[in-house]
């Protein structure tokens, strides 16, 4: 299984004008279809992914509360720090869905347009 990379939207273009995916427009839309199926799973794994680290940094969180209570450490601000930023990668990872069907619909158009 090739690796996804989920920084940017997918090149679906390339797959509905690449005549080595497909001689006809139907083959080379079932070959961006099934690019977009797999990106779409690999979306829901790393937000599943994403979510185990969400909760166990809340759970490093509670745990370190009972050691640090009424401390005025650092460790407080190390454990909220890891909790923000898990919770930022989750959150880039929520509308990525829609972005992808953007994508893909937008670039099923041109190729119509074209076509046509």
């Amino acid at each position: 299984m090739e690796r996804i990379s989920l920084d940017s939207k997918g090149a679906y273009d390339l797959y509905l004008r690449g005549q080595h995916h497909g001689k006809t427009s139907k083959e080379r839309l079932e070959t961006a279809n099934a690019k977009l199926d797999g990106r779409l799973r690999a979306i829901e794994q790393a937000k599943k992914r994403q979510m185990n680290w969400i909760m166990a940094g809340y759970g490093f969180a509670a745990v370190m509360s009972f050691y640090s209570w009424g401390n005025t450490s650092g460790e407080g601000m190390v454990v909220a720090l890891f909790m923000n930023i898990a919770a930022y990668q989750y959150g880039k990872l929520q509308f990525q869905p829609e972005a992808e069907l953007h994508a893909f619909d937008q670039a099923v158009d041109r190729m119509q347009r074209e076509e046509a």
